[in-house]
């Protein structure tokens, strides 16, 4: 079994809602529908963490996308499909 993850981040000048919701409604869909993607995973950053005495990493995410393939075959076919293309 192969993982994928994939940091997303919003373009400038998109809310939060507005990112999700593209991400929701068009490029999920066309994720769910490869066949080689076994598991379609999207977690969206609520907030800030703030955590005493830990360090924060300068970088900003807005969500995580994991894909899980059967194998790396399967991954590289699912990246030509016009679906994931056009993600």
């Amino acid at each position: 079994m192969i993982k994928s993850l994939s940091l997303l981040t919003r373009k400038s000048g998109m809310t939060k809602e507005a990112f999700r919701e593209v991400w929701e409604a068009e490029h999920a869909p066309m994720v769910r529908a490869v066949p080689e993607v076994r598991k379609y995973v999207l977690s969206f950053v609520i907030s800030e963490a703030v955590t005493a005495n830990a360090p924060i990493q300068a970088m900003q995410v807005d969500a995580v996308a994991e894909l899980w393939f059967d194998d790396v075959a399967a991954m590289q076919r699912a990246g030509a499909r016009p679906e994931m293309q056009a993600v």
